[in-house]
């Protein structure tokens, strides 16, 4: 499967690896401050139907000198049953895999991630399993902030707090353009507004800058006798045989309505990355709007067309 391939070189903290949905709805947002209310609207009527493109969400990647290793989620497949309890462990937590690891689990199941992770070809990252001399940019530090009081919109007198920041040095994301409509040059442009200003939390107190580098085209892993799907982005769950995990989520709304009465999205059930379906899931396009909404006449939609990978189960 071809899909082009970007870069996201962060340049300050984040307090989480961008998802796909947070990345449509700051795209949605950078279309709106850029080309105007009309073209917002043109940009949401174009992905309640037939998508233009696919995203899915940041991955991380691993590096060795000058030489990466794209990354993909763990696929969840039937477990194997491990006796030793230190082992299974340290196999709960890879959650990452390299194209080339993610495509012999995809097609031969379990054992074969069992087999890296003993080998001394691979070793554990974190939560990613790469290739021996390969790193994962990925570390957490700690900061000293003031409380702010929020009838005034100045310091707090004698609070202070520590807040956790994670440091990221890169992550990718794969875009499938579908349709000749909002194709790269239009995702570059929005997408390096998005890291100008900053993604997600806290982006208020500087989190989330990064830089944008357009990687080209690259072929994702094709799997031989493919009859399952396994997400790249988070999707409505199904009711159907699979091996998937399930998380509640109800996201604050962007820019200016983060300050409404209700600042929250209404909340939904969404299956996570790595989730595997033997029917693949249908896209969506989730009416998430809160009672009240941020403002009279307003609607607030979640992006749920899910990005999927073939495996073999």
């Amino acid at each position: 499967m071809s899909v082009h391939v970007y870069y996201l070189r962060f340049r300050a903290p984040v307090t989480e690896l961008p998802r796909a949905p947070a990345l449509w709805g700051h795209l949605a947002w950078a279309e709106r401050w850029h080309a105007g209310e009309a073209k917002l609207k043109e940009f949401l009527n174009a992905f309640a139907t037939d998508p233009p493109f696919l995203i899915s969400s940041a991955f991380p990647v691993a590096t060795a000198k000058q030489n990466r290793k794209l990354l993909l989620p763990r696929p969840k497949l039937p477990p194997i049953l491990e006796k030793d309890s230190r082992k299974r462990k340290a196999l709960k937590r890879i959650q990452y895999l390299t194209c080339e690891l993610f495509k012999r689990v995809a097609e031969l199941g379990e054992k074969e991630l069992v087999e890296a992770y003993e080998s001394e070809s691979y070793h554990l990252e974190g939560n990613a399993l790469v290739p021996s001399g390969y790193q994962v940019g990925w570390t957490s530090e700690s900061r000293v902030r003031v409380g702010i009081d929020r009838s005034t919109g100045a310091h707090a007198s004698g609070i202070l707090f520590a807040d956790t920041a994670k440091r990221l040095t890169e992550a990718v994301v794969y875009v499938d353009f579908r349709l000749k409509d909002y194709g790269p040059s239009w995702f570059e442009e929005r997408l390096r507004e998005v890291g100008r200003v900053g993604f997600g939390g806290k982006k208020s107190v500087g989190y989330g800058v990064f830089e944008l580098e357009a990687g080209g085209e690259e072929r994702l892993p094709q799997i031989t006798g493919a009859n399952a799907y396994t997400l790249l982005s988070p999707a409505l769950p199904l009711s159907a045989e699979g091996w998937y995990a399930i998380e509640p989520y109800w996201g604050r709304l962007g820019e200016h309505y983060a300050l409404a009465a209700n600042p929250f999205k209404r909340i939904y059930y969404r299956a996570v990355e790595g989730s595997t379906f033997r029917e693949r899931p249908a896209g969506a396009f989730l009416d998430v709007t809160p009672e009240p909404p941020p403002e009279e006449g307003v609607r607030v939609y979640e992006y749920l067309h899910p990005f999927v990978l073939g495996v073999r189960v």
